[in-house]
């Protein structure tokens, strides 16, 4: 990393760090991400300093705003996403057993949009049974060839074969678990073994 780009991040590392931990209230409190801008916003106002360093100028220079482009709450959720996914799969690369299983679960979120929250269990390096998260998607309809399709697309980002698919954990409900169209008989049919 270059000496500029040190000294960027070191200067706005407090706004940063403010960033991720309202990223972080927001998901334990279930407040819509649509709020993040306006979060900090009422930060700015109530006086949190560190949030400063990430304020600009408007081109006039009359008003003062804080830096936050509609792609940096994704750009937050993306950095985040690919520090996980490395972690789980080196130690998922490193285990001498080839196998996993996966725990899914549709909902909903704060802002009506249907997701699906895709975990992984398998044995780690240390033969230790490991769960870890895998993605959280959103998803067109909470029919099972979209989940099921979702799945697939996730498994194919990460590396993972279905041959290797050991176990699939569910809610329960007939979408996931249905005999002639849920999620779990789509795997069967590609998947017997």
């Amino acid at each position: 990393m270059s000496t500029a780009a040190v000294n960027v991040y070191v200067g706005c590392k407090g706004g940063i760090q403010t960033q991720m931990a309202t990223l972080l209230v927001q998901a334990k409190d279930a407040i819509p991400t649509v709020k993040f801008h306006s979060l900090l916003s009422l930060q700015v106002f109530n006086g949190v300093t560190s949030l400063k360093k990430l304020q600009t100028q408007s081109q006039s220079g009359t008003e003062s705003f804080i830096y936050t482009h509609s792609q940096s709450l994704d750009d937050i959720y993306s950095a985040l996403n690919h520090v996980v996914q490395d972690e789980m799969q080196t130690d998922f690369g490193a285990s001498p057993f080839p196998f996993f299983a996966l725990k899914a679960d549709e909902a909903t979120d704060a802002g009506n949009t249907y997701i699906l929250i895709i975990y992984i269990r398998y044995l780690s390096s240390l033969g230790e049974v490991t769960s870890r998260f895998l993605a959280v998607c959103e998803l067109t309809n909470t029919g099972a060839d979209s989940i099921y399709n979702t799945m697939r697309s996730v498994m194919a980002d990460r590396g993972l074969f279905d041959v290797d698919l050991a176990g699939l954990a569910t809610d329960g409900a007939n979408v996931m678990v249905g005999i002639k169209t849920g999620v779990a008989t789509n795997f069967k049919e590609e998947c017997p073994g």
